[in-house]
């Protein structure tokens, strides 16, 4: 079972944590984990992390996104300098084996600063 937020507001130019847990039974294990954004193109992935092969984040993101302290239960990400531009639906995936794929979005606001 995949947990997340159903939804997170982020406040411009800050830091954003997109919380993700994974309740995996014993008899279960993780093959990867990744988010993925949706996009009026379709679905972009972000960031992946497979306990064996590591962690890869595209060229896009890898400047500003990274996984908290990605394990078998935790693929929580974080997205630095929030613009409005972030404002979507995210997806955290997970693969396990022998079950197969699980997944759940949570929706992010941005909202603006209101220093004056």
């Amino acid at each position: 079972q995949v947990v997340v937020p159903p939804k997170v507001n982020a406040v411009l130019g800050k830091n954003v944590t997109l919380s993700c847990r994974v309740q995996v039974d014993t008899n279960l294990s993780l093959t990867q984990s990744s988010w993925e954004r949706k996009l009026p193109t379709g679905w972009v992935t972000l960031a992946v992390y497979n306990p064996m092969f590591g962690i890869s984040i595209p060229p896009d993101y890898e400047r500003r996104l990274s996984f908290r302290s990605p394990s078998m239960h935790d693929a929580t990400i974080v997205l630095e300098d929030v613009g409005f531009a972030d404002i979507g639906i995210y997806t955290c995936k997970v693969a396990t084996f022998p079950l197969g794929n699980t997944q759940a979005s949570t929706t992010v606001s941005v909202i603006g600063n209101k220093r004056r």
